[in-house]
């Protein structure tokens, strides 16, 4: 996934470099540094993970999604965001994010009872994904433990 990733940013750095935008500017404009990982580590940690705002670029896979509002003009849902690393032999740590999209656009995405019919870039459980969006705020998941949330501006799957 990381190859994938790799290749996605320099496509859009080359991109940039093609059209005389200097390179600089991505980075005023997208927070390169951080990760759902140190993203999720900021919010266990209590400090503010991105305190100038600029835009996230995540990856991760989609490990749940929550419908909030299924009409197609006002369509809202909730995605949990994962990823992880072995420490050692036995254990496996856990990052996470939700990440919050809204808008006609990703209601052809998500399967749904109203919406059967889904477009061929369907978001699905246990898909790798990649995530541009801000920053929002901290949320809580089941168990209580504080969790980033990132409002989702655009989503692509990495399959």
């Amino acid at each position: 996934m990381r190859n994938v990733l790799a290749a996605a940013l320099m496509f859009v750095l080359a991109s940039g470099a093609a059209s005389g935008v200097d390179l600089s500017d991505f980075g005023a404009v997208v927070d390169f540094d951080e990760s759902l990982k140190s993203l999720s580590l900021s919010v266990r940690e209590g400090t503010d993970p991105t305190p100038d705002g600029r835009l996230l670029m995540l990856d991760g896979v989609v490990s749940a999604i929550e419908v909030l509002d299924a009409e197609e003009a006002s369509f809202r849902a909730r995605l949990a965001l994962v990823t992880g690393e072995w420490q050692g032999l036995e254990k496996v740590v856990m990052y996470s994010a939700y990440v919050d999209i809204r808008g006609p656009e990703f209601f052809s995405r998500i399967p749904t009872r109203r919406n059967r019919n889904t477009s061929g870039d369907a978001i699905t459980t246990n898909v790798p994904a990649l995530v541009i969006g801000r920053f929002a705020g901290i949320t809580t998941d089941s168990d209580g433990n504080s969790v980033p949330l990132v409002e989702g501006l655009y989503l692509r799957l990495l399959q």
